[in-house]
């Protein structure tokens, strides 16, 4: 009876586990093909309405935004103080994008950038700053101060790091371009004394060099070139080799010692930390210049101190959160380097650094130099 009891419990139990296997299979598909429909939706969704045609979409968003800048001229109109501009100041591929981003998203407020658009920040200064093209057009117009894009592109033109040989010591020239926009092949320049606040965003540089180069590489697949390098470690480090081999020895000679001159060899794409602690320079010296209240955000303290780094960066604007923030996505690329590369990179990154912006990136240098430990 005892033997019966346990084949039939047994045969039940096999059963069991089939139709649970079944179940649990049916349910996976089930949620597999809602979360495909999620998204198939997702992406039909125009500022809230579904819309399938992809014409029709596109038509859509022209009409909303359309009416968005017809709106907020309006506001404009009817006795509104324009904000004051708080640059934003930032080496390309520091986390600027996601900045001017989850600012806007948690205020649900527009930024700005010296792009063209139709919307001037200030219609009493005709030469910008310009509220950002990507601004919701949701989202109604800052009342006290605006987050101004601001790269100061005179020296952060990919792969020309050696011009900054000629540029490393007029600050006027940085200066110009951190205010410069262009339209229609002619530059001009908004008036300075509209910059009322500085927020300077720092990027381990390490980190930095690497994600300049993904970008470099997007930028080359999206136009199909034949001669672009494999967006991998191996890549990156081909790329450097050609890089490294641009500066001549005329160049190294103007910002390389002679007793470190070995050392840009170890570091791949030296030009590009050159240039990222020359344009830092520049950068603390303008600040300092303007004499207006400026914040430093380090770009990792997204991902270490998510909060706190927003508490402190929506409070410098003046600005409530009034909902969620953009999701932070963290990159770091510590595979890319061999202690070698980092320890000369260090070596030479102190060597072009003014004592300010050695305070500022010290940390990101230890253990690679003998120098006490610096804290934020």
């Amino acid at each position: 009876m005892t033997m019966i009891f346990s084949s039939m419990e047994f045969a039940s139990s096999k059963l069991g586990g089939r139709l649970i296997g079944v179940v649990i299979a049916v349910a996976c598909l089930t949620l597999g093909v809602y979360e495909h429909r999620v998204e198939h939706d997702e992406a039909f969704m125009v500022y809230g309405v579904r819309i399938k045609d992809k014409n029709e979409r596109n038509a859509y968003r022209m009409q909303v935004k359309s009416r968005a800048v017809q709106r907020l001229k309006g506001v404009q109109q009817d006795s509104y103080d324009p904000p004051g501009i708080v640059q934003l100041l930032s080496f390309p591929n520091s986390g600027t994008t996601y900045t001017l981003a989850t600012v806007s998203q948690a205020t649900q407020h527009c930024t700005s950038s010296q792009a063209k658009t139709e919307l001037l920040v200030n219609p009493e200064s005709p030469n910008g700053p310009y509220y950002h093209k990507k601004c919701d057009p949701r989202f109604d117009l800052p009342k006290k101060y605006v987050l101004n894009k601001s790269h100061c592109l005179t020296m952060s033109k990919y792969r020309e790091s050696y011009k900054l040989t000629k540029e490393r010591d007029n600050p006027l020239l940085f200066q110009d371009a951190c205010h410069i926009g262009s339209s229609s092949g002619q530059d001009f320049n908004y008036d300075l004394s509209l910059i009322k606040k500085t927020v300077h965003l720092i990027r381990n540089p390490f980190d930095n060099v690497v994600s300049r180069f993904r970008y470099s590489w997007n930028k080359d697949h999206e136009h199909n070139l034949e001669d672009a390098y494999e967006k991998t470690n191996e890549g990156f480090h081909e790329f450097c080799s050609l890089h490294n081999e641009i500066y001549s020895t005329e160049h190294q000679n103007a910002f390389v010692k002679p007793e470190h001159k070995d050392l840009i060899s170890k570091v791949p794409c030296a030009g590009e930390f050159f240039r990222y602690i020359i344009w830092h320079n520049q950068a603390i010296k303008m600040i300092k210049k303007t004499k207006a209240p400026s914040i430093n955000v380090y770009y990792e303290d997204y991902n270490e101190k998510f909060d706190e780094t927003m508490d402190t960066l929506l409070s410098f604007l003046e600005e409530e959160q009034v909902a969620d923030p953009s999701s932070f996505f963290w990159h770091d690329y510590p595979e890319y380097y061999d202690e070698e590369a980092r320890k000369a990179a260090a070596i030479l990154m102190k060597e072009w650094a003014t004592k300010d912006t050695w305070a500022l990136i010290q940390h990101y240098m230890e253990p690679h130099t003998m120098s006490e430990t610096a804290t934020r």
